[in-house]
């Protein structure tokens, strides 16, 4: 429970999960256990990102995201995460992403972090009803979101071709980005545990051929 306490201090306080090398197993190099991907949709002479991992067998604990951008192409304007986002009648999503009991959480990270060329986004889920719980595993499951606009001098066309990428939210060699707790065991999900896919960009002109997530369609009608 030591392990789980210093879990829960960092996530509760808004710092970069670091926990003791000795006291967390790091996957090995192996076939991708999690997968982060977005989707991005132009609307209005804006682009709207949106971030989502399939987490695979195991529910995770935490999670850190980069989201970079190229600044000659896209002028930031705003960036929320999952639980100021959304609520938990629209989507259940702040359900996932909680420290502590749910009608009385701690309190809750700070929101997504921006400078020029990058967005991070870091999360954790602590239930002390279940410590070793995490989140129940599943597919597209909602991190958060971002907005931008054309840079100066630049047209709507600089919004299709944005020069997105996703990464880890800091250098995993020193901060655990994510964590989860298998049979019993914290472990580190390094490279080749974590696949950083790429983001799709729809447009009126290039419309999605899927149903599109409920949770695109509730924040781009805000």
């Amino acid at each position: 429970m030591k392990i789980l306490r210093v879990l829960l201090t960092v996530l509760c306080f808004g710092v970069w999960i670091i926990l003791p090398a000795i006291a967390i197993d790091a996957l090995p190099n192996e076939a991708a256990q999690v997968s982060v991907y977005g989707e991005g949709y132009i609307r209005q002479g804006k682009l709207n990102v949106f971030l989502f991992l399939d987490t695979g067998e195991a529910g995770l604990m935490s999670y850190g995201v980069r989201l970079g951008y190229d600044p000659s192409q896209l002028t930031f304007e705003s960036a929320v995460k999952s639980k100021e986002a959304v609520s938990n009648s629209h989507t259940g999503n702040t359900a996932k992403w909680i420290i502590g009991n749910p009608d009385s959480p701690f309190r809750y990270l700070p929101d997504a972090a921006h400078k020029t060329g990058e967005i991070r986004l870091v999360g954790g889920r602590f239930d002390p009803d279940d410590p070793q719980a995490g989140i129940t595993p599943g597919q597209k499951i909602f991190l958060g979101m971002a907005k931008f606009r054309p840079a100066p001098g630049q047209s709507d066309e600089s919004l299709q071709t944005a020069g997105l990428s996703i990464n880890f939210g800091r250098n995993h060699s020193n901060y655990n980005n994510f964590v989860r707790i298998n049979a019993g065991n914290i472990e580190r999900l390094d490279d080749g545990s974590v696949a950083f896919g790429t983001i799709e960009i729809f447009s009126p002109a290039n419309p999605p051929q899927t149903p599109v997530s409920p949770i695109i369609l509730l924040l781009l009608s805000e």
